[in-house]
């Protein structure tokens, strides 16, 4: 009898084994499955704006064609559309041949920075002249386009949204919150 019970617990031990043996084999081939992508629960296919990018593209909309419309009145000047935002144009230009202004070159230049419909914010002597390592130092972008766009010895006037210029803060004193800007830009003929 003793030898039957011995039996019995043997097999049910061998039975479980096996069924324990299945488990660990088919828990190990699920897990090995790729795992998938989880996507968003979310699926509609309408497009969410953020206020504020409405509110920055009217702003920007709207300072373009006061731009524009300033540009129309301004005769004087042929005014050429960059690729980064702004207008400009040379009053001073030398031939294609002189030698553009480069990265890390250091320059001198001056502004002038006027209301689109060109009143005097700040004129000339207020910053004086300025040395600026050109893309190793932080200055309006405007600036920093316009810069390589000259010559030294050349002058421009730019047109810039706000954007470009002082931006949604303005300067804390003259210059409003998103004022576009007329900047007549002067690089000295001195540099390194």
């Amino acid at each position: 009898m003793p030898s039957n019970i011995l039996k019995n617990v043997l097999n049910r031990f061998l039975v479980n084994f096996h069924n324990l043996l299945l488990v660990f084999f088919l828990l190990g081939i699920v897990s090995c499955k790729e795992p998938q992508a989880q996507y968003p629960t979310n699926k509609s296919k309408e497009k969410i704006t953020n206020p504020s990018v409405i509110r920055n593209k009217t702003i920007y909309s709207n300072e373009m064609q006061l731009i524009v419309n300033s540009i129309k009145a301004d005769t004087t000047l042929h005014f050429t559309a960059s690729e980064k935002g702004f207008w400009y144009a040379f009053i001073d230009s030398l031939s294609n041949d002189s030698k553009k202004i480069m990265s890390e070159d250091l320059i001198n230049f001056k502004i002038k920075i006027e209301s689109l419909d060109r009143k005097l914010i700040y004129d000339w002597d207020v910053g004086g002249t300025i040395s600026y390592r050109v893309n190793k130092e932080d200055i309006l972008p405007i600036l920093r386009e316009g810069i390589k766009l000259m010559s030294p010895g050349e002058k421009a006037v730019f047109y810039s949204p706000s954007y470009l210029g002082f931006g949604y803060l303005g300067d804390g004193n003259k210059i409003g919150v998103n004022q576009p800007l007329r900047i007549t830009l002067e690089v000295m003929r001195n540099f390194e």
